[in-house]
């Protein structure tokens, strides 16, 4: 049996267990002191008991947040950290309420006493709990358009505060995906209930509308200057590949262009977890321009999401509602096919656009 007793990472989340239940956040019983493994003296596999659930990464924890049961996402880092001060900035806006803001807002920040982490001065952002953005998948074209357009909304609410977000890629893309589901989920796996009870059932993103958010601002900067040196995850940008000055915004958009063409139509970026796909040819000229050799080139943001809104009002409703299926994959079944055709029809005559729009989206 394999063993899944608490390690060493994550000894530090035991330890300032007390302290965070006094700030009104409940932890998971396998970070409370004292905490006894369910699984002992039964027979059973740790990996099917909910504290035998590990962390992927011990730097992030989810909690509950006492007074109103959300669930929330601690990030770990140190005080001195650019992102805390971004972070700040971030939530502290006058129009942080602006319905193009996909920015993951931090609720709290707060600071570890020294005698829980004596070695360093340690924060923990207070941060919604959110998931892959991928997961699960588009059902339709229209779901993927809605993804690009609140990426497109949410840069240019940034671009509007001479801020550059510096590192976007895909997984610095989150997804807020409680619609998608009739219990909240567990961390470790979302297909299973928090209380790990029972399986959760799963909804559509046409039936039940998602936002989208960015996140990971530690090399985001405002009124930044040409930078002189490649930065971030996503290293094909054409200017660092020449060794020349790049304008963070320029790069913003080429980055945003590449990832929806990696990620939702070349597959490029990881044939298995994101193959190509049919059915966004149209997007080719946008993305295309997007992600031009030549930076001064590229549209703006603003330019984008106009260019995006004009295709937009070009498509068709069976365009729109078409599925999204990768080109290796054998065409649908005349079962499964009809099943899609039966389900995009009912949400027509519910109301549901074809293009989701989540509430205050």
């Amino acid at each position: 049996m394999k063993s899944r007793q608490l390690q060493e990472a994550e000894e530090f989340w035991v330890r300032c267990e007390p302290w965070l239940n006094e700030r009104g956040y409940r932890l998971r019983a396998r970070y409370r002191p004292g905490w006894i493994a369910s699984w002992k003296d039964r027979m059973m596999e740790p990996s099917s008991c909910e504290d035998g659930q590990m962390l992927e990464n011990a730097g992030f924890l989810d909690a509950e947040r006492i007074s109103d049961g959300m669930v929330v996402c601690f990030k770990k880092l140190p005080a001195s950290d650019s992102e805390v001060e971004m972070n700040r900035i971030l939530s502290e806006m006058d129009d942080v309420q602006d319905p193009r803001n996909h920015c993951a807002r931090c609720f709290e920040i707060l600071s570890v006493p020294r005698e829980l982490e004596p070695e360093s001065d340690i924060v923990l952002l207070v941060l919604p709990f959110l998931t892959r953005w991928h997961e699960p998948e588009f059902d339709t074209v229209g779901e993927a358009l809605d993804f690009f357009k609140q990426l497109c909304e949410g840069l240019q609410f940034l671009h509007d505060h001479y801020i550059a977000h510096n590192d976007i890629k895909f997984n610095n893309i989150m997804m807020d995906s409680r619609p998608l589901y009739d219990l909240p989920i567990h961390p470790a796996n979302p297909l299973m209930a928090r209380d790990w009870s029972r399986k959760v059932r799963v909804f559509t993103r046409t039936e039940r509308p998602v936002k989208y958010y960015y996140i990971d601002f530690g090399l985001s900067e405002q009124q930044p200057q040409n930078r002189k040196r490649c930065y971030g995850g996503d290293r094909t940008v054409p200017e660092f590949k020449r060794n020349e000055p790049a304008d963070p915004f320029t790069v913003d958009i080429y980055r945003l262009g590449n990832l929806f063409r990696e990620c939702l139509m070349s597959g490029t970026l990881s044939p298995t977890l994101f193959p190509k796909r049919r059915g966004l040819e149209f997007m080719d000229g946008l993305i295309t321009d997007m992600t031009l050799p030549d930076p001064d080139k590229r549209p703006t943001i603003h330019e984008v999401v106009s260019r995006f809104g004009t295709l937009q009002k070009g498509l068709k409703w069976k365009q729109l509602r078409a599925p999204l299926i990768a080109y290796d994959d054998t065409p649908l079944g005349a079962q499964r096919w009809g099943r899609h055709w039966r389900t995009q029809i009912s949400y027509t005559i519910k109301g549901k656009p074809a293009i989701p729009t989540a509430a205050g989206g």
